[in-house]
């Protein structure tokens, strides 16, 4: 098989196909770091996209944010706080995420979205241990997996076998047979373009660290390690489970204590069991 190359272009254009929500998630990033931002602003960025703003009411109307009796995007954002703005805006983008297709990588688009946010919710909990920002931490373990959709929306245009069915290739190995280009790069370009910081593009981009002995990115290695936090609780993907083996190169470049893996899994599980609800598409 000859991969066909998916130019920078390209793979933008089938970026865009996409749902707005992870756009409006760069934008609303940087609205939270503005001192002068209220809610009114923030209640205007997320009603640019109507799904996702129905979204955010219904999540906000779940169990996990007390219950019912929310009717609008101000009514949510009283309820939430501001505080938890974004975490109720992530959640609400990753339901949206969780009606793309994405058969090409033998996984559904819920249990992509399932991942994704387990994967955010450890991440968010380790960065609280080891002094790094856990809205970074948050944003990149909760689109980390942004070039698996692209490149899974791309699969129809782009001939080959799936990935389950690919039989002696590596994850990568697939993907750059398929595609000419791996997850991980695709999401890089993709997250870059729409705005995210360097700090998200760059955990995303070294996700699997290539040399396991010697990573060099604190946020990587921190996502490295929330993956692996995933895997373990039952939420792994195909063909990634050797990239979050443990080591001690990686605890030290995240800057982390071995001893706050527990806590952060059980933090993050526990978070993960009380929101799950709301990644539905009902």
């Amino acid at each position: 098989m000859s991969a066909i190359a998916l130019s920078p272009d390209r793979l933008l254009d089938y970026a865009n196909r996409l749902p707005a929500a992870p756009q409006i998630m760069a934008q609303l990033n940087t609205l939270l770091h503005n001192a002068n931002a209220d809610l009114g602003q923030i209640a205007e960025l997320l009603r640019r996209d109507a799904s996702l703003a129905a979204r955010v009411i219904r999540v906000a109307n779940s169990p996990a944010y007390r219950g019912e009796g929310v009717a609008s995007i101000e009514d949510a954002l009283q309820r939430v706080g501001f505080s938890e703005v974004y975490r109720l805006a992530g959640l609400a983008s990753v339901n949206q995420l969780a009606e793309i297709p994405i058969s090409a990588y033998g996984i559904t688009s819920l249990q992509l979205s399932e991942n994704s946010l387990l994967t955010a919710l450890a991440c968010e909990s380790l960065a609280r241990r080891s002094g790094a920002d856990p809205r970074a931490a948050y944003t990149v373990g909760l689109f980390r997996s942004i070039g698996k959709l692209v490149l899974g929306s791309a699969a129809a245009k782009v001939p080959g076998p799936d990935y389950p069915q690919a039989a002696g290739f590596t994850l990568e190995a697939w993907e750059q047979d398929r595609f000419s280009i791996t997850s991980p790069e695709a999401g890089a370009i993709v997250l870059k373009v729409w705005g995210f910081p360097d700090l998200v593009v760059a955990g995303v981009l070294d996700q699997y660290i290539p040399d396991p002995f010697a990573p060099n990115h604190p946020i990587a290695a921190l996502l490295n390690v929330a993956s692996g936090i995933a895997a373990d609780l039952g939420h792994s993907l195909p063909g990634e489970e050797l990239a979050w083996e443990p080591n001690h190169a990686k605890f030290a470049c995240a800057r982390l204590l071995e001893s706050a893996l527990k806590p952060s899994a059980d933090e993050a599980h526990q978070r993960f069991q009380a929101v799950r609800s709301g990644l539905t598409s009902s």
